[in-house]
């Protein structure tokens, strides 16, 4: 009876550590980790996981820095240093006002973007289209998800047979 006990628990951390590692991989985390938590924690890991929120490419910002943001030179059209007071290309001066301007501009901007980002996914990131490689991922993932709790019933099925 010992043995049903353990095949069963050491069934079930496998089935849950699948199950995580599914999870984590459509959300884009390591799903190495992921499957030893839901090994070792099974329904926990799972709860945690779905709190966990989805990696996007666009990765969440700090604070703005001036000194790698960018601007158009208005002459050449040339992407310069936001912190620039004479392009580099074509020696247009920038007053001292237009650079405050440019900066308080920008640092709108991003405090804008920032805020989008936290709320919701940027309408960028919804066009990407997932490539047929990602497509027999998930279909892969779907089919070991579902060959693992077939093969959890019949286990169970076995094991509570030979317990009678």
């Amino acid at each position: 009876m010992e043995t049903f006990w353990i095949i069963l628990f050491l069934l079930q951390g496998f089935i849950f550590g699948l199950f995580c590692s599914f999870i984590a991989r459509e959300k884009k985390r390591d799903s190495v980790s992921w499957f030893i938590l839901g090994f070792i924690f099974s329904f926990l890991a799972i709860l945690a996981l779905i709190a966990v929120p989805k990696e996007d490419i666009i990765s969440s910002f700090s604070e703005f820095d001036a000194s790698t943001a960018t601007k158009k030179c208005p002459d050449c059209a040339e992407l310069i240093k936001l912190e620039a007071k004479i392009c580099r290309f074509c020696q247009h001066h920038f007053s001292e006002e237009e650079l405050k301007e440019q900066i308080s501009s920008s640092e709108r901007q991003f405090i804008e973007a920032r805020s989008i980002s936290h709320h919701q996914s940027p309408p960028i990131i919804e066009e990407i289209k997932d490539t047929e490689e990602d497509i027999r991922k998930r279909r892969f993932g779907y089919i070991m998800l579902l060959s693992s709790f077939v093969i959890l019933g019949i286990v169970l099925i076995y094991l509570l047979s030979i317990s009678k």
